[in-house]
């Protein structure tokens, strides 16, 4: 569940007002070699609720499948 959270809130931050926020800051901190890799994420990112949505569902069924995948030889499902 924490990773579903953690895809949430990296798409809650392109948000135009907190990812300009964001970057400013993470320039005033980060090592410019650090810094060329992810500033793209914010500055060209964009924000789109269909995106929150995808990733809340597809966290959700990955969630499903890997609680009732089957484990050694036995179907957590039926339990």
């Amino acid at each position: 569940m924490a990773w579903i959270g953690l895809a949430l809130c990296l798409e809650l931050t392109q948000l135009p007002g907190i990812a300009v926020t964001l970057s400013n800051w993470l320039a005033a901190i980060l090592p410019e070699f650090f810094l060329k890799f992810i500033d793209p994420y914010w500055t060209r990112g964009t924000f789109d609720r269909l995106d929150l949505v995808a990733t809340l569902l597809g966290g959700i069924v990955a969630l499903a499948l890997l609680t009732c995948l089957p484990r050694e030889g036995s179907d957590a499902c039926d339990q």
